[in-house]
This record gives C-alpha cells, structure tokens and sequence, in this order.
C-alpha cells in the first residue's frame, strides 16, 4: 500500500515546520550566546588590559623609583593585551556566524531531502551530512578564539607581575 499523494504532502509540510522550529530555536540561542560572549569577554579582558594600560602613567607619575624601560615593557605587555581580547572576539563572532551559516545550510539541505523524499518519492537520496565542509573552519576559530583570548590573559598578568615585581 502507497502513500496517497495529500498524505505525503502533509508529511513534507511537518517535517518542514519541525525542523524550522529546530533551527530557528538554534540559530537564536546562538546569536544570544554570541552577544553574550562578546559581553563577558570584553567586560574582563578589555576591561583588565585598558586598566592596566591606565595604572603604567599614574605609577610612574607617583613612583620615580620604577626604570622607565619597566613601564614602558609592561605598557606593551597591556596593549598586547588588548589586541589579543580584539583577535579572540573577532574570531569567537565569526564562529558563531559560521556555525549560524552551517545550520542554515543545513536547514536548506534537509528541506531539499525532504523534497525529494515526500514530494518526489525518491527513496534513493540520502540524509544531509551535520555539518559538512564548515566544520573544520568551525573548530579552527574556536580554537584560535580561545588561544587569543589566553595569550590576552597572560599578556596582562606578564604586565602586571612585571611591574609588581619591581623594585620600589
């Protein structure tokens, strides 16, 4: 027994709708997550670095015991701090447009599979792939992100001991 032809279509629309719902309700978690990683990391990150940066010219206003070479290093050590957090959030926001681009994708994929299933009675055509060819770019700006972001952190404590450890 087949399938009558209004039978399929409805089945077509709610796989459809499902998976709309699936990947609308992904896709907004992502964009929330995205704006609320930006947030927390330019809150500690630029935050410390910018502070730091601001502390090097009102120690050396008040503290004439510290060698200006000291200042001047541990002032580099927070402006790289600060390019780092800039490199991290950067490629955080860009993985998370790729991973948004690679759900639309796959949203795109799987209507078409859903077509050709429902619609066209093609058994042959298999399922869409996760992710496909963006995974690799995926994994690689996480990774790169957080390595940014640690290089970030150790810049500013390598500031800040820096100019703790000095002589006064």
């Amino acid at each position: 027994m087949t399938p009558d032809r209004n039978n399929m279509q409805e089945l077509f629309e709610k796989a459809v709708r499902d998976d709309r719902e699936i990947f609308e309700n992904q896709i907004s978690l992502f964009t929330s997550e995205s704006i609320e990683y930006g947030k927390i990391i330019y809150r500690n990150l630029f935050l410390f670095s910018g502070g730091g940066l601001l502390l090097v010219p009102t120690l050396f206003s008040n503290i004439t015991a510290i060698p200006p070479s000291l200042l001047l290093s541990s002032a580099k050590c927070f402006i790289f701090g600060l390019v780092f957090a800039s490199a991290s959030i950067y490629l955080a926001h860009i993985n998370f447009q790729y991973i948004i681009r690679s759900l639309e994708t796959q949203r795109g994929a799987r209507h078409r599979y859903y077509q050709a299933v429902f619609i066209k009675g093609d058994d042959t055509v298999l399922p869409p792939s996760d992710h496909g060819a963006a995974s690799k770019f995926i994994s690689l700006t996480f990774v790169f992100s957080h390595a940014f972001g640690l290089l970030s952190l150790f810049a500013i404590i390598f500031g800040a001991w820096s100019i703790a450890g000095a002589n006064i």
